[in-house]
């Protein structure tokens, strides 16, 4: 289903994974994975945006480190593509972002506001 409301900068992570979560029999997504993650105690876990999910493979190098798997995997986001059957990915090690078809399977690394 396409939300046509999800956002792209930084700050809309949490906003955009509980759209996600709260369309009519939603059942599984990345979104719900990361609002579902317990890491270091927290339970404030979100998705996060394209621009959140880029900043954070800027700043959080090496790729080992703080949760992302070495190589070219890729990361969802929470921020639709352009149909309703894609949205944006990440991939971390070429550092490149493309919109992905929803049923694939990719990484998920959550985000937190602090």
């Amino acid at each position: 289903v396409l939300l046509g409301t999800t956002l792209q900068g930084i700050g809309s992570g949490l906003e955009n994974t509980l759209l996600i979560i709260a369309q009519p029999g939603h059942t599984t997504s990345a979104a719900l994975v990361a609002s579902n993650a317990t890491f270091g105690g927290y339970l404030d876990w979100f998705l996060p945006s394209r621009d959140e999910l880029v900043e954070m493979n800027t700043r959080l190098q090496p790729q080992t480190t703080y949760g992302f798997v070495a190589g070219n995997p890729n990361y969802w986001s929470s921020t639709e593509n352009v149909t309703a059957t894609s949205a944006i990915a990440r991939n971390i090690g070429q550092q490149v972002t493309q919109g992905l078809n929803k049923e694939q399977l990719h990484y998920v690394r959550p985000a937190r506001r602090f």
